[in-house]
């Protein structure tokens, strides 16, 4: 069973992957809907933004899912896991939509 992170909101690892697969999602189809205006600039720098910030944030959440989900460090690490992809990767598609 999952440990539980939070109070609320996304609270175990397998809701933080969840989360993540969805603006990775958003993410890679703004910036395909970007290649076909061909704007492909800013779809490659969009796609390579995007993919940074999964990878960073699948490190991370590979690190916490090992710690003590009591600990008020580990919570806190998750918690702002959770955040990164909706701070790097919402304003990329924002920028990406016309």
């Amino acid at each position: 069973m999952d440990a539980t992170f939070a109070e609320l909101g996304i609270t175990t690892p397998r809701g933080a992957y969840w989360s993540l697969v969805f603006f990775v999602v958003l993410g890679v189809n703004a910036c395909v809907f970007a290649a076909v205006r061909h704007e492909y600039l800013s779809a490659l720098v969009g796609g390579t933004w995007v993919l940074g910030v999964a990878l960073g944030t699948l490190r991370a959440l590979r690190i916490i899912v090992r710690l003590d989900a009591r600990e008020e460090a580990a919570r806190l690490a998750f918690q702002l896991t959770v955040g990164q992809p909706i701070v790097g990767i919402v304003p990329v598609v924002l920028l990406l939509l016309p």
